[in-house]
């Protein structure tokens, strides 16, 4: 059963969870080991940029494997990805952000050379309290966050991305597109001086539709953003739901709900 089909019947009773699989393993073990290969022959044998690169690509990718590492650790029954009631839970933040201090979701598409990989990207307020709960590694990844949604147009970040795409000559194509999210980022926290904008990573969610998640996610936001009776619903969403079953639509039918439904950045 796909996250959507357990979503249109069961709702949230039963929470919806995701589990390393074949492809998480794979990422972890046969990407991140190539990848960290090739850095380590970079900086034993190539010039001196490639070994500078390499430097950069060992502490990188080996700073992202063991992220993944602690969240198979950490994954046991809830698995390294949840949705329920209470919030999205991720395994290698190890705490439950609540729905109360999510939103809105939307997708970033960064263009890559073969792919287009699509990033669940959404803002979360209250960052100081969410870093307060969290243990070190948690605590770690959420302050870059901060740092990353609060950078300076041009400034050291920005430089620092357009230097190493440069060096590894990965397109400006790449460069505009990760410029365009920072600049997304900065806007969606402008007015909120307590947040940050996150991810769910994409090896947390192997095999699930992407669009789907954001569908989900952005229905329970909207839900407990609107007063009064879950009338804003998708009916191709609502658990259990029949369209017939209302006697009493909505009065204002082209009314705009009070939270984004759906936003999807396109590619840059």
């Amino acid at each position: 059963m796909t996250a959507m089909e357990q979503y249109r019947t069961q709702g949230l009773r039963q929470p919806i969870r995701f589990f390393p699989g074949a492809k998480f393993h794979w990422a972890l073990w046969g990407g991140g080991s190539f990848l960290l290969l090739g850095c380590a022959l970079m900086l034993n044998e190539g010039t001196a940029l490639e070994q500078l690169i390499g430097l950069f690509g060992l502490l990188f990718f080996g700073t992202c494997c063991a992220i993944l590492i602690v969240a198979l650790a950490r994954s046991g029954r809830r698995g390294v990805f949840e949705i329920s009631d209470q919030g999205l839970y991720m395994a290698h933040l190890g705490l439950v952000l609540p729905w109360e201090d999510i939103g809105p979701v939307w997708i970033n598409t960064v263009p890559l050379k073969v792919w287009s990989a699509k990033d669940l990207l959404f803002v979360l307020r209250n960052a100081s309290h969410h870093q307060a709960r969290a243990d070190g590694l948690g605590r770690l990844l959420l302050r870059m966050a901060v740092a990353s949604s609060r950078s300076r147009k041009r400034g050291v970040l920005e430089w620092g991305l357009r230097a190493g795409l440069v060096a590894t000559d990965a397109g400006m194509g790449l460069h505009r597109s990760l410029t365009t999210t920072l600049e997304t980022m900065r806007a969606a926290v402008l007015s909120e001086p307590d947040a940050l904008v996150f991810n769910v990573p994409i090896t947390l969610r192997f095999g699930t539709d992407t669009d789907d998640l954001l569908a989900i996610i952005n229905q329970e936001i909207v839900a407990r953003r609107t007063p009064g009776p879950r009338q804003d619903q998708d009916p191709d969403l609502t658990p259990n739901s029949n369209p017939d079953s209302n006697p009493d639509p909505d009065p204002n039918p082209d009314q705009a709900p009070a939270w984004p439904a759906r936003v999807v950045m396109p590619p840059g």
